[in-house]
């Protein structure tokens, strides 16, 4: 594992940086990259960012002021990505030559020739403030725009628990550029599409309890998910629905996304950690909210093997 000063020392001694984002891409791997992309941009650096997925055009004020580039990249950098099957397609083109991995998850898996993972971060934009910080490029108010939008999103909006006093004191510092942070906020939290006022309704009234009412589940079948007619950019936040509960301390949902094939979430409050349940299907994440993807025969069968992995942890979490 090498320094903060030895991350951002690579990134100053190399050009033609390929910065690649999660597929599924969220806030905070997009803010990350495209506030590094800037930064790097605003040194003469040849940059750009990568992500197998479409990026919803909510966040398209990232592009704001940046240079689109094609080149042959000469140095390869994940963020965000905690695992290598995160990068989707980039995993067959770019799985065996990743230089840098710049992350949070404390189960980081991404090999790469350096590695800076901060578990402590409560978003990786925190981790890329601090890089651009010691690269010596100035804020401006579009990198500022970004890392907010990764760390606002990463904390639900400043409501979740891995938010830190840190974590006020660096938005502290992106909230004096100049920049609409409330229209960041209500384009990313107050803000749903038809498709996605369905979706909630589809996650609500599939939501079962168990548990003795300490787990919520909620499945749903890719039927219901064609129905709703919501695309990839309103799944976005989906997820912490069934945690929203009253007594509930571990939310699950379950989405089919292909026949026998369920990508999951989990989402738990303290003392239970979301990634012990996950890791037991191949998944990781953050300990108090996980994926991962199980196969199984049907979407009881894949619900009824997550109720069991949380029953276990209850029952050993006391």
């Amino acid at each position: 594992m090498i320094t903060i000063s030895e991350a951002a020392s690579l990134l100053r001694n190399h050009d033609k940086i390929l910065l690649l984002a999660h597929i599924h891409p969220d806030g905070d791997t997009l803010g990350s990259c495209f506030a590094l992309c800037h930064a790097l941009q605003d040194i003469g650096k040849r940059a750009r960012v990568k992500c197998w997925h479409d990026i919803p055009p909510v966040y398209g004020y990232m592009f704001d002021g940046l240079v689109e580039d094609d080149f042959e990249p000469e140095y390869v950098v994940t963020v965000d990505v905690a695992d290598l099957p995160l990068l989707g397609g980039g995993a067959e083109v770019y799985g065996g030559r990743i230089d840098l991995c710049i992350d949070h998850h404390a189960k980081s898996r991404v090999i790469a020739e350096n590695n800076y993972v901060r578990a402590d971060a409560a978003a990786c934009a925190e981790i890329i403030y601090d890089i651009i910080d010691r690269i010596g490029t100035p804020l401006t108010p579009v990198i500022a725009a970004c890392l907010y939008t990764g760390i606002a999103t990463d904390t639900g909006c400043f409501r979740f628990s891995n938010t830190t006093a840190y974590t006020h004191a660096v938005t502290a510092k992106l909230m004096e550029l100049d920049y609409d942070f409330s229209e960041i906020n209500r384009l990313m939290f107050d803000s749903k599409t038809p498709q996605r006022i369905a979706l909630e309704a589809t996650v609500l009234n599939n939501m079962e309890y168990c548990l003795d009412g300490r787990c919520a589940v909620s499945v749903i079948t890719l039927d219901e998910l064609h129905e709703t007619g919501a695309v990839e950019a309103d799944l976005d936040g989906i997820n912490a629905l069934p945690r929203t509960v009253k007594g509930v301390v571990i939310g699950i949902t379950v989405r089919e996304t292909s026949k026998g094939v369920y990508k999951v979430s989990v989402r738990t409050f303290a003392p239970y950690d979301a990634t012990e349940i996950c890791s037991l299907f191949g998944g990781g994440g953050h300990i108090r909210a996980g994926g991962c993807t199980v196969k199984a025969e049907s979407a009881e069968t894949a619900r009824d093997m997550l109720v069991k992995a949380a029953g276990e942890l209850l029952e050993k979490t006391k």
